[in-house]
């Protein structure tokens, strides 16, 4: 339901870079997403486009960004000075431009899957090694949360154990060590009751 503005060139681009915008403020760009082509309006009469007024553009153009078959976004240009400068083969181009931009985004996205997924394997293959090379269940269960804290990209991993009815911290990962001092304090009384509810509400669910 909304739109952020990640990169620009060209007039007023320090204005867009940044911004949020409702889809309502940018009807062209809604317009081309949801029909998932490119669009373009000639000789834009002032207040039809709220945002478009604020550019001081003439003529507007948008294109649809498609990556894996998905719109994330919309690549939207503008005209301030000639009323007519968007044309069927300026949006073909655009078609052209959006589809390259969309594969290349995709390539970027499944690198970054890849070395994600390589970056798991290696930190579950360490745990395998680690909880085989120590022998003591308590050494074993600290070394583990390290490496669950650093798999998850977390600051602060605790596990919980129940006993009976009551939860007890039974082991504690942090980014730095104080953090993990400090969190084994905390976790009393309010605190406590209100990880103990968050851990059973994970095991009934």
């Amino acid at each position: 339901e909304e739109f952020v503005g990640t990169e620009a060139d060209g007039w007023m681009a320090e204005q867009f870079l940044g911004r949020h915008m409702k889809a309502e403020e940018s009807a062209v760009v809604m317009h081309a997403i949801r029909e998932r082509r490119t669009v373009f309006f000639n000789h834009v009469e002032a207040g039809r486009f709220p945002l478009a007024s604020e550019f001081h553009a003439r003529a507007l153009m948008a294109v649809p960004l498609v990556v894996f078959g998905e719109v994330i976004g919309a690549a939207a240009f503008l005209h301030t000075t000639s009323p007519s400068h968007f044309d069927d083969d300026m949006a073909a181009k655009a078609t052209i431009f959006a589809a390259q931009l969309g594969s290349l985004l995709e390539a970027g996205r499944l690198t970054q899957t890849s070395r994600e997924e390589r970056r798991r394997s290696e930190i579950l293959a360490d745990v395998s090694r680690a909880l085989h090379a120590v022998p003591d269940a308590a050494a074993a269960m600290d070394e583990l949360v390290e490496r669950l804290r650093i798999l998850l990209n977390a600051s602060l991993v605790c596990v919980l154990l129940c006993d009976e009815q009551s939860f007890a911290v039974s082991a504690v990962a942090s980014e730095n060590p104080s953090a993990s001092s400090l969190a084994r304090s905390r976790l009393e009384g309010k605190a406590m009751r209100f990880a103990s509810d968050l851990a059973a509400r994970a095991i009934a669910a």
